[in-house]
């Protein structure tokens, strides 16, 4: 079973990460669920995304600990690190997040934000820079149905730029 919490502000793609990878699981002929939550002024409030995927029908869409915890901004990361434990992976953006110095967990880390800016002009495609980062580090289905999930619910307009900001975080090589 795979238990990934996607957690950040609203307005950062959060929600449209987990929808993509639920998407991602489904099209790997997996069982997979997704819930979400969020304030009600959207913008700058938490939203939290859990994704559920397994072999088998999953009775429950809920659980306490994530195998992975990717965090989008401060208030996402300190709003789950407690519920994480030394089996957990914990994935953030270096250019807003800044993690505890007891954190149990494994961490790994890209700068999203500034790189999405950086090279691609356009902060909105961080989450996809996020994803991609952590299909690298944890694999958590092949290429190819992450990238169809990405197309299918990315408007046309948008879909190119939004695979290589994907694509560019399965390649990154930098510091963690």
């Amino acid at each position: 079973m795979d238990r990934i919490r996607f957690s950040g502000t609203g307005g950062q793609g959060v929600l449209l990460a987990g929808i993509i990878t639920a998407h991602a699981f489904i099209l790997d002929n997996k069982f997979a669920c997704q819930t979400a939550a969020y304030g009600s002024q959207v913008r700058g409030m938490i939203t939290t995304v859990d994704v559920i995927a397994d072999d088998s029908f999953i009775d429950f869409p809920g659980f306490d600990e994530p195998d992975a915890l990717v965090a989008f901004s401060q208030k996402g990361y300190d709003a789950y690190i407690q519920g994480t434990s030394e089996k957990s992976k914990v994935f953030y953006d270096s250019t807003l997040v800044r993690p505890e110095e007891i954190a149990k967990s494994a961490h790994y880390s890209i700068a999203a934000q500034r790189i999405a800016l950086e090279k691609f002009k356009d902060d909105m495609i961080a989450n996809m820079i996020m994803l991609g980062f952590l299909w690298k580090n944890i694999n958590f289905v092949p290429q190819e149905p992450l990238i169809k999930a990405v197309q299918k619910n990315v408007g046309a307009k948008y879909a190119a730029s939004n695979i290589d900001a994907l694509k560019y975080g399965m390649e990154w090589n930098g510091p963690r």
